[in-house]
């Protein structure tokens, strides 16, 4: 879920993030079953539902009250149903298989929680994923991305196929913004991926529950100068 004073994600973002349910298993248009952790304004979900009508999609959030608040100012499409639980706990429940899009969209106040980054998440992840399906995640980071890096290093310890989408400017370090992880078969048009991704990786470890952190918070990066 996006909640104050964290920023809802960019046009970029969702962009990116709606890409990856173009898969090389699926034609365009064809229904997908999809499982979304993070709710939001249910961005995402709306737009899987109007590009492939009949598609099976689960929205996990832990905010009863944004979800009402969502759900009557617009209500959800048909095959879109709504869970109030935990987004790990519906992960590690889900049938192997179950899923062809998996995106994770949780940013709370302090980043990511990080339940939702480590290795033994992703491998639930993973195992819910049906073959070809794809994992998105979204998050905030700034130079030098320490935590960007190491999220890629841990995708790639599940993924055989992994990728960066971000703006540019974000990669730049022009400003603190969002940049989603991605793991699964090629689809959309990463800003970062191969040779590329791995000089940005580096020698980045993949982080375990034991050492996982909350991803960065959206902070300015510089101090804005008074007038």
């Amino acid at each position: 879920m996006w909640t104050s004073p964290t920023p809802p994600p960019s046009e970029n973002a969702v962009r990116t993030d709606a890409g990856l349910h173009r898969g090389r298993h699926r034609a365009p248009g064809t229904p997908i079953t999809a499982l979304h952790l993070g709710g939001g304004g249910l961005t995402l979900p709306r737009y899987v539902s109007a590009t492939r009508s009949g598609s099976s999609q689960l929205v996990v959030d832990r905010d009863a009250t944004l979800m009402e608040t969502v759900t009557e100012a617009l209500p959800p499409p048909p095959g879109l149903d709504i869970r109030i639980a935990d987004a790990r706990d519906a992960v590690t429940s889900a049938r192997p298989h179950a899923y062809d899009l998996i995106v994770t969209d949780v940013l709370i106040r302090t980043g990511v929680p990080a339940r939702l980054t480590s290795l033994e998440f992703l491998t639930a992840v993973a195992a819910a994923l049906k073959p070809g399906g794809h994992y998105a995640l979204n998050i905030l980071d700034a130079v030098p991305f320490a935590f960007a890096r190491r999220q890629v290093a841990t995708f790639r310890a599940v993924f055989d196929e992994v990728r960066l989408f971000a703006e540019p400017d974000v990669l730049r370090g022009d400003r603190i913004g969002n940049l989603v992880v991605a793991g699964g078969p090629p689809a959309g048009a990463p800003l970062l991926s191969g040779a590329e991704l791995d000089r940005f990786a580096g020698d980045a470890r993949p982080l375990t529950d034991a050492d996982a952190v909350d991803s960065p918070p959206a902070l300015p990066l510089k101090p804005t100068a008074d007038r």
